[in-house]
């Protein structure tokens, strides 16, 4: 019982390691289906439909970096909420949801300032 003493100070750091493991791990996976795709239309000697393309790459429009921002910011206040419940405002564990609180609020400044110049 003495290896739980152990784990409880670390599990938001196992947490979230295992989180970003995950998301990294679906990420390479579709990406390599991806290429798996074109690879046997290439060798068929299919032409390459640019729909198809463009389906799989990531948007840069202004309503993108703000609809990610907002899930950034979301995703930061549940981080935040989780700690805090799990091991109070005393410990500053509470703190790493507000690394994703602030990249969400900078991509929702890039969308805005993308909106601003597109419309100037």
């Amino acid at each position: 019982m003495e290896y739980l003493g152990l784990l409880v100070p670390l599990a938001p750091f196992i947490m979230v390691i295992t989180i970003v493991f995950i998301v990294f791990y679906l990420r390479f996976r579709s990406k390599r289906e991806y290429q798996k795709t074109i690879r046997k239309m290439i060798d068929t000697g299919q032409g390459i439909p640019v729909e198809f393309i463009q389906q799989h790459t990531i948007p840069n429009t202004p309503f993108s970096h703000l609809q990610r921002g907002i899930k950034l910011i979301c995703i930061g206040i549940a981080f935040v909420a989780i700690l805090w419940l799990l091991f109070g405002f005393s410990e500053f564990y509470w703190s790493w949801g507000l690394l994703g609180i602030f990249i969400g609020i900078s991509e929702v400044i890039v969308g805005r300032l993308m909106q601003k110049e597109t419309n100037q």
